[in-house]
């Protein structure tokens, strides 16, 4: 589904433009990570080598790693990966069918010192 806007926007040398933008709906799927210190080189190295391209294998797309600013007491530091996914249904098969399997690997890798949830956005 496309969605056209029309968006008017005066410039300060007294002229008018007229752009046209449109743009898809864009359904973001987010995994936070909140990976121990005593494990996070080798749990990024895991997420850049093996987590992201198997994302990208399973047909979501545009994969943006963020690390999260926040004061932790823990000891634990938090990171997210969105991927922009082509629909809603996607991401609802992809959980059904893929995520126990992702969450199995990293808890058996990394036990309780890596945790992740999930999250699905909708670019407004």
């Amino acid at each position: 589904m496309t969605i056209r806007h029309l968006i008017i926007v005066k410039c300060h040398f007294f002229c008018n433009f007229a752009y046209h933008i449109s743009f898809t709906i864009m359904f973001i799927f987010n995994t936070t990570f909140s990976i121990h210190e005593s494990i996070t080189e080798r749990c990024l190295k895991y997420i850049q080598t093996q987590y992201i391209p198997n994302m990208l294998d399973d047909g979501f797309t545009n994969p943006l790693f963020l690390k999260i600013y926040n004061e932790s007491t823990d000891g634990y530091i938090n990171y997210a990966i969105q991927f922009i996914a082509p629909s809603l249904e996607f991401i609802t098969n992809w959980k059904t069918e893929m995520e126990r399997d992702y969450v199995n690997e990293i808890r058996s890798l990394f036990g309780e010192k890596a945790l992740t949830f999930s999250t699905i956005m909708e670019r407004i």
